[in-house]
């Protein structure tokens, strides 16, 4: 199974203690408290009025404060919403009344925080927050309008030098904001088409033998059939049935069963080597092997390589009514025909197989053609 913790590790290059939520906020607030602390730095060196300052020291003491929270993962939404809301309702507003008006950066400021509030907040809270956010920028701008000296004033000067200073700043955290948004759906996008591979994988192999399941023999069977038509070329099917495996299981008990079973999956899964054949566990103690591009002499030959292959390695079956190791019975089918439906191929795989048991089982028997249509096709 993949690895998803270790994947994300790999394609985001983050800490993957943290989920993309938590990096955002964190970006944000870690942004938030170096613009704070760089802008007091300015504003003292500009020789600003301190004033300007005490917004920018309540959003750093914040920014701080919410990251230390965010850093230990305890109640890690409830901090989400407490900065969030912080923000919306508190500390944006009072930065807009400390500023010098709609001049001020601070409109950019409000934008970031509705990104971070759909990105953090889901379902009707998130609408209800949008709205209270816009229904806040449009109050202060209603207050710049009616009463514009509850805005503190700033100089030419002071307010270039507030653009110059936060408006490149807030563009390159918006840059980086959006690259990380980039990566973090790139990487679900990676995560979530591997899961989707791993969970098709699963469901197309048997637990137990590690072979294909039965449920994946219909679309192999049509991929070969429809290659035999175009070519001409036959394919085979060789149904395996483990002799004696009731005998078995009531002896060594299923846990011995099913590594028996297991036993026998690794084989044929060995011995099944090119990427024209299939080996399934078709259910129970049967085994079906789909071999494309081969025909009944090579069917053959696959069949008694199996034979060989379990001699070789002897697993112990004493309750075997002709052998003291396990041992198969199969049956081959050869396709003959193109009219032929591919599922008949199976029947007459099983029926030969059945022929081999009749006949002592430890064996393999191919299924022979009618007779009526073996004289019809040499006339």
């Amino acid at each position: 199974m993949l690895n998803i913790k270790l994947d994300k590790e790999i394609i985001s290059g983050f800490n993957i203690k943290y989920s993309v939520k938590e990096r955002i906020f964190l970006y944000y607030m870690f942004f938030f408290a170096f613009l704070s602390a760089f802008t007091i730095v300015l504003n003292i060196l500009y020789g600003l009025n301190f004033s300007f300052n005490y917004k920018w020291i309540i959003i750093f003491f914040f920014s701080i404060i919410m990251m230390i929270f965010s850093l230990k993962q305890q109640k890690i939404k409830l901090i989400h919403r407490i900065g969030t809301y912080s923000f919306v309702i508190i500390i944006l507003p009072a930065s807009w009344l400390a500023s010098a008006g709609l001049a001020s950066p601070s409109i950019i400021y409000s934008l970031l925080i509705m990104i971070l509030i759909n990105y953090l907040i889901r379902g009707w809270e998130r609408i209800c927050l949008n709205i209270i956010n816009i229904l806040i920028n449009i109050g202060l701008i209603g207050i710049y309008g009616l009463y514009p000296e509850v805005y503190k004033h700033m100089t030419h000067n002071e307010q270039f030098n507030d653009w110059i200073v936060n408006v490149p700043i807030v563009f390159v955290f918006i840059s980086i904001l959006l690259i990380t948004f980039e990566n973090a759906y790139e990487t679900e996008r990676i995560i979530n088409n591997k899961k989707s591979e791993d969970l098709k994988h699963l469901s197309q192999i048997d637990t137990l033998t590690k072979l294909y399941n039965r449920a994946t023999l219909k679309e192999k069977l049509s991929l070969v059939h429809k290659a035999y038509i175009r070519t001409n070329f036959p394919y085979s099917i060789i149904m395996v049935d483990v002799d004696y495996f009731k005998s078995y299981n009531d002896l060594y008990g299923y846990m011995e069963g099913d590594k028996c079973l297991q036993a026998i999956g690794s084989l044929l899964k060995r011995r099944i080597n090119r990427n024209t054949d299939w080996a399934y566990r078709y259910g129970g103690e049967e085994f079906l092997i789909l071999l494309g591009f081969t025909d009944k002499k090579g069917a053959g030959i696959v069949a008694d390589q199996i034979k060989k292959d379990l001699e070789k390695i002897e697993i112990l079956h004493e309750g075997s009514k002709i052998n003291n190791y396990v041992t198969v019975s199969m049956g081959i089918a050869t396709v003959w025909e193109q009219s032929q439906k591919p599922e008949s191929i199976i029947l007459y795989a099983d029926t030969a197989l059945y022929q081999s048991k009749s006949k002592g089982r430890n064996g393999f028997t191919q299924f022979e053609k009618p007779k009526a249509e073996t004289d019809a096709i040499s006339k």
